[in-house]
């Protein structure tokens, strides 16, 4: 048997079903910026032609990730989602000898590649020699309107940071400078400065969550640059992936686990002695 409800109660369904469905029929916005890297590139023979078909193998050195496809009937690759760090790509063909080449991909960037594959009965392997990628030899990414420099892990490591804090490194981008947080709670953060803002203004994500301080901007926390594998300093022309600021944005990704035990120390001294006479605390002669 079948009852209908009064007509009162139907009445008071009607507003609450529709905010239901309003709220199930609306797309779920998600700010997230891309702590990842890609590679993409071509193979070809001796000659400048394409070789298609070729197995691709990308495997990341000095860890257990593999990745494996196939080149395009144009003899073209492509990579996507790859964590930053040091790869070496293998390609093999019938008829070919295997070509090696090692690669560095960084953070929210398209790395080029441009594999030679040699004839079989040769028996020799293309290796490409490559310096460690730095902020000072950066390329120009030119599959991507997005103009950004990228410190890399080799710059954390060679760069004195005051206050370790990775924003003094930072200004090394074109355009920024540190400035001191107009948040007392947050004196050990250096904020980043786009173009002469007060760096409030800035988009800040790690490991591709937001990072960002709701309430008065800048950063929400501070990161140690022990715990940074690299991040990139985005000036203008950012990706979809970034929203939210009207000056730039910085994208951090953190270190990751490898398979060989290594560690870290660090010592950070400022001893008063060498800090020069402050004349009115300190007259001369004492």
């Amino acid at each position: 048997m079948i009852r209908s409800l009064p007509a009162a109660k139907c009445v008071l369904l009607l507003p609450i079903l529709f905010c239901l469905g309003f709220c199930l029929g609306q797309p779920t916005r998600m700010f997230a910026q891309d702590p990842t890297g890609a590679l993409r590139g071509t193979i070809e023979d001796t000659s400048g032609a394409r070789v298609a078909g070729a197995t691709i193998e990308v495997r990341a050195i000095g860890r257990s990730l593999v990745r494996e496809a196939a080149a395009d009937q144009r003899g073209e690759f492509r990579f996507d989602l790859l964590p930053p760090g040091e790869y070496q790509v293998t390609a093999n063909s019938a008829g070919f000898a295997p070509a090696h080449s090692d690669v560095s991909v960084v953070i929210s960037s398209v790395r080029e590649l441009a594999i030679t594959m040699l004839p079989a009965p040769i028996r020799q392997t293309v290796t490409v020699n490559r310096q460690v990628s730095s902020i000072t030899a950066e390329p120009i990414d030119a599959a991507s309107a997005t103009l950004q420099s990228v410190i890399t892990a080799k710059d954390l490591e060679t760069v004195p940071l005051a206050h370790r804090s990775f924003a003094n490194i930072a200004y090394l981008a074109p355009g920024t400078e540190p400035v001191e947080p107009s948040d007392p709670t947050k004196a050990r953060i250096t904020a980043v400065s786009f173009g002469g803002s007060s760096g409030l203004n800035v988009e800040l994500s790690v490991d591709g969550g937001d990072n960002s301080d709701d309430y008065i901007g800048g950063f929400l926390q501070n990161i140690s640059p022990d715990a940074i594998q690299e991040f990139a300093v985005r000036t203008a022309q950012e990706d979809a992936d970034t929203g939210r600021t009207t000056a730039g944005s910085v994208v951090i990704s953190t270190k990751r686990g490898t398979d060989m035990w290594h560690g870290d120390a660090a010592f950070y001294e400022r001893a008063a002695a060498l800090n020069a006479r402050y004349p009115i605390e300190n007259p001369a002669p004492d």
